[in-house]
């Protein structure tokens, strides 16, 4: 349990006061669905299409993918933005964590 609040003070989105308790600071950033609905619609119309248009087979497009998301995940500086916890305002977590 001790990690985990550790875990999430480091990242920012609780804080720990002493004699008060520790309490929610930030809440982390989602993605909404507007947002994942273009993301889908993109991966569809654009790297999906061009995948299978190059006579990949549904096993091959997924070999594919998941080989790219091994390189995106190994190499997170290089393609990932840094995305900071969105900050809650006063008063809206409604106390301890």
């Amino acid at each position: 349990m001790l990690k985990a609040y550790r875990d999430l003070e480091q990242k920012g989105l609780i804080g720990a006061h002493p004699g008060l308790g520790t309490f929610v600071e930030a809440a982390p950033e989602t993605v909404g669905l507007t947002e994942l609905t273009a993301l889908r619609r993109n991966l569809v119309t654009g790297w999906l299409r061009e995948a299978a248009a190059t006579g990949l087979d549904e096993d091959g497009i997924v070999a594919l993918f998941t080989s790219a998301l091994g390189d995106f995940r190994n190499r997170p500086d290089e393609h990932r933005p840094t995305r900071r916890p969105r900050r809650v305002a006063s008063g809206e977590t409604g106390g301890a964590a």
